[in-house]
């Protein structure tokens, strides 16, 4: 029984893995921080002298978007699934050099694989 719950959990996380962040949330998120941004030198310009502050916005907007992409990334880290056709490729790469390595292997490994030089 304990089995059989175990398997149950494995498959609903598996569901909850695959599944893509929504991209309202994504969008959300951009334009939070862009608004944020446009909005942020309003209150620098009290603390700063005005040449510091396009560096400051750049600074916080570079750290900001490259921690977004980050979060994305580790929402998806294999891809999308339009890069399926890049998966599968590298997986028959794989089996094609798993195959050769294995028939190496077994056949001595002394030839240097010269059957067929295509």
């Amino acid at each position: 029984m304990r089995l059989a719950e175990l398997q149950s959990a494995a498959a609903t996380l598996d569901l909850v893995a695959r599944l893509p962040p929504p991209a309202s949330y994504c969008t959300h998120t951009a334009r939070f921080l862009l608004l944020w941004l446009a909005t942020l030198p309003l209150v620098l310009v009290d603390l700063f002298s005005p040449l510091v502050i396009p560096p400051i916005i750049f600074g916080v907007g570079w750290a900001l978007y490259s921690t977004e992409e980050l979060a994305k990334l580790l929402d998806e880290p294999f891809g999308r699934a339009s890069d399926t056709q890049t998966v599968r490729r590298r997986r028959l790469q794989l089996r094609l050099w798993r195959r050769r390595l294995v028939s190496t292997v077994r056949g001595g490994g002394g030839g240097g694989g010269g059957g067929g030089g295509g």
